[in-house]
């Protein structure tokens, strides 16, 4: 059995190699043609539509306050629905160019760039019809769902997004359903392998297609499964290989130019991130999914009867079918040559003025996640101690709510259960006995006693030593929570050492109209539309799994900034470099203070040798330690 595997893996490469030097340089041609075509004309008057729908709703936006109401709206729905299906159009029309130009060289037929445009708007049109809406739905979801190997990239924004993927990773049951419907979707997907190449080949529609797909895959869904798996470790392993050569030859002339100016480092990691890399990233990903398409294509026409040691080697005209094999290779060298002159230009400007490479990155602030979380009970004074102390944090952010008896205290749940074993809310009990309730020894016995303390205690221990972020939490339930912080922050003349942020704009609102020197943020799980105007909010604090480049271009071009939370992992901080956002909310502010120091290791984008602050009480004698150790 294994010998026969082998067998068939061989020739089946041989023949998808053949397919690949005949198509791939015309189909590279048609893709960069079509995601053009795509990018900067169909998906941006897909935004407008989208923009327009919610110009036409009472709340113009979408956020996690009102995205339930306004996906209850018939507009609301249907402008989804057509968008969803633009996108799916989209994505097969890329996969028919694909497989037609396979099909023509498995017959040894020329086509040209006009024909295989034509022939895919053909292939469009049939899918269009009600009887062949499915294989859009194939295409559009499960595809996409179980990303295996051949879904476009045209419909990744109708995956499920990362912060309802939060959601379902952090509750058992919706985890265990997650990964039952993904099981399910991938057998269909091992049957369905070879759906697309049957209604291309054959121009049949989909419930034939499906059926004779589902006859081939019979009893070698497993056998496909191990083939295309491994084909596809070879198209990353072979496809990975140039880029990380180019990137290699790219690194060491830049070391060669300016190996003693300060700036360095700074440039290539600049040049890489923002030009190579996503170049590099797009061709890799051009060729390997029509190299995966040529293979599962062979192993169709394999599994259908056809020989494929009958791939002609010439074309019908006669002449050896080599296409342009070098436009892959110049495209590669093209880019390696612009970044490089790029890097002699930047050379010559940082020998000149050595401040100029610092001109190319957004300094980035720091803000510890209700203090320095990582280390010391949250919300709490050791928490804030700690942020002060280890120098990384610009800020603290920390959240308050009111007592009973109307005192603003720091604690983020609602119920003290979490953080102090007693189920009671915070706005059920007077000060008195919320002041004598353990909040830290959930954390670890060094901290046993530690209370919640008052937003006055924060503001005392922190003024002049660490900025502060004040989120508003539930003023439904404490109307005047709002007022009575407003009042703290005069009182102790810190206006211009914090900001206020909360979920409820409204809220923001009224601290504007309390004091609009208050810098203000509005706090973003989800943000579609036109939020970005809203006159109260300075800032918008977003998601972290939620921000994307594109929203943090629009924020900036209204002169606002972004902050996101919660960052905790070191590649996630190089993701929020790259986007250029303003803030990064942390419950580990020393491990992101370094990743942003090692993202461009000789630019003083970050902040070094403040001042100590002197723990003093004997609770904290182990927070040295637990520094030590974060």
């Amino acid at each position: 059995m294994l010998q026969a595997f082998i067998q068939e893996w061989k020739v089946t490469r041989n023949g998808t190699k053949l397919l690949n030097r005949r198509c791939s340089s015309i189909l590279l041609v048609f893709i960069l043609l079509y995601k053009a075509f795509a990018k900067w004309g169909l998906i941006p008057a897909g935004r407008w539509l989208w923009g327009q729908a919610l110009k036409l709703t009472p709340s113009h936006f979408i956020t996690n306050s009102n995205i339930a109401e306004l996906f209850s709206s018939p507009l609301v729905l249907l402008t989804a629905i057509l968008l969803a299906l633009l996108y799916a159009i989209l994505a097969f029309g890329e996969i028919s160019a694909i497989l037609i130009c396979i099909k023509n060289g498995y017959q040894g037929k020329p086509i040209t760039l006009p024909a295989l445009f034509k022939a895919s708007f053909l292939k469009v049109i049939r899918v269009c019809k009600p009887q062949n809406w499915l294989i859009l739905l194939f295409a559009a979801v499960i595809l996409p769902f179980t990303n295996l190997y051949t879904a476009s990239d045209f419909i990744s924004q109708l995956t499920v997004p990362e912060y309802i993927m939060e959601v379902i990773q952090t509750t058992p049951l919706y985890h265990a359903a997650f990964w039952v419907l993904t099981v399910c979707l991938f057998i269909v997907v091992l049957r369905l392998l070879f759906l697309f190449n049957i209604f291309i080949d054959k121009s049949t529609d989909f419930p034939a297609a499906a059926k004779e797909s589902i006859r081939l895959t019979k009893r070698r869904s497993f056998q496909n499964f191990c083939q295309v798996s491994l084909w596809d470790l070879r198209c990353q392993l072979l496809y990975g290989i140039v880029p990380l050569a180019l990137l290699l030859v790219l690194y060491a002339f830049a070391n060669f130019l300016m190996r003693n100016l300060s700036g360095a480092n700074a440039l290539y990691d600049f040049m890489t991130t923002n030009l190579l890399l996503p170049f590099l990233a797009y061709i890799t990903d051009c060729l390997t999914t029509f190299s995966m398409y040529t293979y599962i294509t062979v192993l169709y026409r394999n599994a259908a009867g056809d020989a494929v040691a009958e791939i002609p080697r010439t074309l019908e005209s006669g002449k050896k079918a080599m296409g342009f094999r070098w436009l892959i290779p110049a495209l590669y060298a093209s880019v390696l040559l612009f970044s490089a002159l790029m890097l002699f230009a930047a050379s010559l400007l940082v020998e000149a003025d050595p401040y100029f490479a610092q001109t190319l990155y957004h300094p980035i602030a720091v803000t510890g996640h209700r203090g320095y979380s990582a280390v010391a009970p949250e919300n709490t004074l050791p928490s804030f101690e700690a942020a002060i102390r280890c120098g990384s944090a610009d800020y603290a952010e920390l959240d308050v709510q009111q007592t009973k008896d109307g005192v603003v205290v720091v604690t983020h749940d609602s119920s003290l259960l979490r953080c102090t074993g007693v189920a009671v809310n915070v706005y059920d009990i007077p000060y008195a006995e919320l002041a004598a309730l353990d909040a830290g020894s959930y954390f670890g016995k060094a901290f046993a006693g530690t209370r919640l303390p008052t937003l006055d205690e924060v503001i005392d221990l922190c003024d002049g030593k660490i900025k502060l972020n004040i989120e508003i939490k539930n003023p439904a339930t404490s109307p005047s929570l709002v007022e009575e912080t407003v009042r703290i922050i005069q009182a102790h003349q810190f206006t211009d050492k914090c900001v206020i942020t909360s979920l409820d704009y409204a809220s923001l609102e009224k601290v504007k109209q309390l004091d609009a020197r208050i810098k203000t943020g509005y706090i973003l799980a989800v943000g579609i539309g036109c939020y970005y105007d809203l006159p109260a909010a300075d800032f918008f604090s977003v998601a972290s799994n939620f921000v994307s480049s594109a929203m943090v271009d629009a924020i900036h071009q209204r002169g606002k900034e972004v902050h996101v939370w919660t960052v905790d992992k070191t590649e996630d901080v190089d993701d929020m470099i790259s986007m250029r956002v303003d803030n990064i909310i942390t419950g580990n502010p020393v491990l992101v203070r370094q990743a942003i120091h090692d993202y461009a290791p000789d630019l003083e984008n970050f902040v070094e040798n403040l001042a100590p602050f002197d723990l003093d009480h004997e609770t904290y004698d182990d927070l040295d330690e637990l520094l030590a150790d974060a």
